[in-house]
Parts: structure tokens; sequence; C-alpha cells
């Protein structure tokens, strides 16, 4: 499963979009070593949401209600935190 999944969703990472956008304004901005680091951080983040996905680590968040609610919580503070 997480190999499909994989394999579904690198050539989407790639594929020309708004995050491409934003890392083509970043490296006409800040330089192509800023560019490539914003696109490493957000490749990395969405391998790991993917294999979170795949190990069905969010089927496991009903047996810890307290884990759910931190991430919850971080997950908002770290959405005000880019607001």
């Amino acid at each position: 499963m997480t190999l499909a999944l994989l394999a579904f969703l690198f050539p989407l990472a790639w594929s020309p979009g708004p995050g491409n956008m934003v890392f083509a304004a970043i490296g006409a901005r800040h330089g192509l070593a800023a560019s490539w680091c914003a696109s490493l951080a957000y490749h990395l983040a969405t391998l790991a949401v993917t294999l979170a996905i795949g190990f069905r680590f969010l089927a496991a968040m009903p047996a810890a209600p307290v884990l759910f609610r931190v991430l919850k919580l971080a997950g908002s503070a770290y959405i005000l935190w880019m607001a």
C-alpha cells in the first residue's frame, strides 16, 4: 500500500502546480539554495504524511485520545503561527 501511494505521489509532487510556483518565487527572491531548501522541506513533509497514512498511524488515534488532542493542538498552533 505504501509503495503504491509513494509511486502515485512522486510524479504529483513534481508536476506543475501552486507548490512549484511558490518554489519558483522563493528562488527568484532568495536564490536557488533557498528554493532547494523549501522544496526539500515540502517533500520531506509529504513523505512523512504519506508514511503515516501508509503505516495506519491515524487508525491508532482512537486508542490514544490524548495523543490525538496534542496533535490537533500542535496543528492549530502551527497554522496560527503561519498566519
